[in-house]
């Protein structure tokens, strides 16, 4: 530990926390796509870091992050020359207490691939792969109304933008505003009741705004030291534009419409004496890269059993269900399913390196002719995770 410029005030520490992955693996079919395609064999370097400083009443802290990643075997839409990519992450988060008020910030910035990115955040399967950049800023603020009772507002704006990647001419830039506000009471030390709103603005760039505005109750509960359960649920209504006269792929008069439905976001977590186990479910709108208004039902069950200090495997199974609840272009795609299960097992074998292996298989289901389709895939991940470093003033 080293001590740097002495200063009078309050004595604040600063951690870096620096991690190196190296990864390869096979992939059967990288785009989920019912169309003909190659394996392809990928090599991945991946650094990272995370730091931050805190004091009593503030704090902040960040994570940066690099992959490189190159594919070998394919051809065509698997050649390397369209898979290959670099990806870079930013995030940081900062906060400030006071003796009733909380004042919180989060930055957020992406680079990074529809390929992949669409497919975790929401489960909707982009065929193409483009370079999408993702902006988000987040300020927050929350206010003790009494000693039970807190107040929460939040805003939050994503800008997209996509590059201009060969063979792919079908993405929509958008702004997406979202302002929420919830008011949470704790009732015991194990019960906790809220009531939430949001109001969400999708504004892609030809202009078939969106507006959603959703009103939500629910309650955690502490049952016991190792049992949690948490839901939240309530209605949602989507006010959005439509197109009302088509003319050689083009729009020539805009209408109005609404769409209603229910939103809910749930969650069991179990803490076991090897291990843990969680099961969450959600209804949420989001925006996606062709245009989409989607509204994604998901089901994730978490699974995670330690054998010893330095073996454990994890289990991760999910099912996701995508609607369109409104369109910024002409483009119709039906309703669609998505499956993924991922066993890993990994091994810590010394102190600060690791090994895990993966295996994953994902399944496609369009409610149309397409069909489905099938991914196998497997990963070898060997990572560097040296003890973290401090300095203190």
């Amino acid at each position: 530990m080293a001590s740097l410029v002495m200063l009078p005030c309050q004595a604040a520490e600063w951690s870096i926390e620096p991690r190196l992955q190296l990864t390869a693996g096979y992939n059967d079919n990288i785009r989920l796509t019912t169309e003909d395609h190659d394996s392809v064999w990928e090599t991945a370097v991946t650094p990272r870091v995370k730091f931050g400083t805190a004091e009593e009443n503030w704090g902040v802290h960040g994570n940066a992050r690099a992959s490189i990643r190159r594919f070998f075997g394919g051809d065509g839409r698997e050649d390397s020359d369209t898979l290959d990519r670099e990806d870079y992450y930013f995030n940081i988060d900062a906060y400030r207490r006071g003796e009733r008020n909380e004042f919180t910030g989060r930055i957020d910035l992406a680079r990074d691939s529809t390929l992949d990115s669409e497919l975790d955040e929401t489960g909707n399967v982009v065929d193409d792969r483009a370079t999408r950049w993702r902006r988000t800023i987040s300020p927050g603020w929350s206010h003790s109304l009494t000693e039970r009772m807190r107040l929460n507002a939040n805003y939050s704006l994503t800008t997209v933008d996509f590059s201009d990647d060969p063979g792919v001419d079908n993405n929509i830039e958008y702004d997406y505003h979202v302002l929420s506000g919830s008011l949470t009471r704790q009732f015991t030390p194990k019960v906790q009741a809220t009531l939430a709103t949001s109001y969400d603005m999708y504004q892609p760039e030809t202009d078939f705004d969106s507006n959603t505005l959703s009103v939500q109750v629910g309650i955690r509960r502490n049952h016991t030291e190792t049992l949690t359960t948490d839901w939240l649920a309530g209605m949602r209504r989507t006010e959005y534009d439509t197109c009302e006269l088509i003319t050689f792929n083009s729009c020539l008069k805009k209408d109005d419409d609404s769409d209603t439905g229910t939103v809910f976001t749930a969650s069991i977590t179990k803490l076991l004496e090897s291990g843990k186990v969680s099961l969450s479910a959600s209804r949420i709108a989001t925006p996606a890269s062709d245009g989409e208004l989607l509204e994604t039902t998901r089901f994730i069950f978490n699974g995670v059993h330690r054998f010893t200090e330095s073996l454990s495997t994890t289990l991760r199974a999910e099912y996701s269900s995508i609607e369109t609840i409104a369109r910024a272009s002409l483009n119709d795609r039906d309703n669609r399913d998505l499956y993924r299960i991922k066993p890993s097992i990994t091994w810590r074998f010394q102190r600060e390196w690791e090994i895990a292996g993966q295996y994953e298989y994902a399944k496609k289901d369009e409610n149309d002719e397409s069909g489905n389709a099938t991914r196998n895939a497997v990963y070898l991940t060997l990572s560097y995770r040296p003890d973290k470093l401090f300095i203190s003033r």
